[in-house]
């Protein structure tokens, strides 16, 4: 099977990577078209190492684009059938509904070539929100999409609602719901966790900082929870240059509530920190899934995230899975009291991670590969 990926944040982020070098073990040959911004871009995330997978890289992607939307499809569409054979391709996996898969669309109409869309954060809670002018378009990708990936069963059923009846009736029997996975190097060397007996309780975040990740009210409940027992808190991956102006927006106001900012870490650095945290709070205002929650959960460490958010539907237990409103501060501190009192079992949370592996993801989505060039090329044609 040949396989065409157009993946516009394949530099950005290492789902994309991990996907195509599990696939690489089934398929023919893949090819993973990457549209970028900066010079700084091309090559990252590239898999060297692997025969039968291609990569190209085009820096053609400029700030205007955010706008003119059309213009950008156009523009990839052309680099790609400037650099490969389209019509050598069985399927295209687009890896983002608006900004890969209107590519995909045009591909399919100039070549025939059935495609697959993978539905994310940026499409449901910037294009469908803010961009009302693409709805048309987008209803068309759908459309003519062979399948729609969903990362939660959450975030399918917000899309869906978006839709028109019309449009959701016509692709929800098309739609799937395929997860992200967390790397195999959180399943193994594992430290051992630090008894809780011989230091206060200790919540942790890992992420980006931004402001939809909500940390204020994290470090809000914290101080809840400081009332009636001291608490840790630790807040990873800060930017190096901005790390003072972190301490100070969220310097707590209770004595009994620390607050400690740290840096982009590396997987075995993480460990440690999760090796002596009590619970993972990330409720975020936006999260299509959130690697860092199966991390955490990797390593004994039941979580919080916003409710329709994050593992939304993914994980239903809710004695290590807790969903909560971001914006109320004081279910977030309830939760972090239930957890003080209760211990949840750490081996039930590894438990829950443990199948969200890149062996086990990337053959749910080789099966749709497989199912959809079934339809369109039968007996081998």
């Amino acid at each position: 099977m040949k396989i065409l990926h157009i993946s516009s944040d394949y530099a950005g982020s290492k789902v994309c990577r991990n996907l195509v070098s599990e696939l690489s073990r089934s398929c023919e040959h893949q090819t993973v078209f990457v549209p970028v911004r900066t010079e700084a871009e091309v090559g990252v995330n590239a898999l060297e190492d692997l025969r039968n997978v291609t990569f190209i890289y085009d820096h053609l992607l400029r700030p205007y684009h955010r706008l003119l939307y059309n213009l950008k499809i156009e523009q990839v569409r052309r680099s790609i059938c400037s650099s490969v054979a389209v019509e050598d391709y069985e399927l295209v996996h687009s890896h983002f509904l608006y900004s890969d898969g209107g590519v995909a669309y045009h591909l399919k109409q100039q070549f025939g070539i059935p495609y697959i869309v993978t539905v994310r954060n940026t499409d449901l809670n910037f294009f469908r929100k803010y961009r009302p002018d693409l709805n048309g378009f987008c209803d068309k990708i759908l459309t003519e999409a062979s399948q729609i990936v969903f990362l939660t069963p959450a975030y399918k059923q917000r899309f869906l609602g978006c839709l028109s009846t019309k449009v959701r009736s016509n692709i929800e029997v098309r739609c799937s719901v395929v997860p992200n996975a967390i790397e195999c190097n959180w399943f193994t060397d594992n430290p051992p966790r630090i008894d809780s007996k011989d230091r206060p309780f200790t919540v942790v975040a890992t992420s980006d900082f931004s402001a939809w990740k909500n940390l204020k009210n994290v470090v809000g409940a914290a101080e809840r929870f400081a009332e009636k027992s001291p608490v840790n808190v630790i807040l990873v991956g800060a930017a190096e240059s901005k790390g003072r102006s972190y301490e100070r927006q969220f310097a707590p106001s209770h004595p009994d509530c620390n607050v400690q900012i740290q840096g982009r870490m590396s997987v075995d650095e993480l460990k440690l920190v999760y090796a002596k945290s009590d619970l993972f709070v990330l409720p975020s205002f936006y999260e299509s899934f959130g690697l860092v929650y199966l991390e955490a959960l990797s390593q004994g460490l039941p979580i919080v995230h916003g409710e329709g958010e994050g593992l939304g539907g993914v994980i239903d237990d809710a004695s290590i899975v807790h969903a909560v409103n971001p914006k109320n501060v004081n279910a977030i501190a309830q939760v972090m009291h239930d957890v003080h009192k209760s211990r949840p079992d750490e081996h039930k949370c590894r438990q829950a991670a443990a199948k969200f592996r890149w062996d086990y993801v990337s053959n749910l989505l080789l099966e749709i590969y497989e199912a959809v060039v079934r339809v369109q090329f039968p007996s081998g044609q």
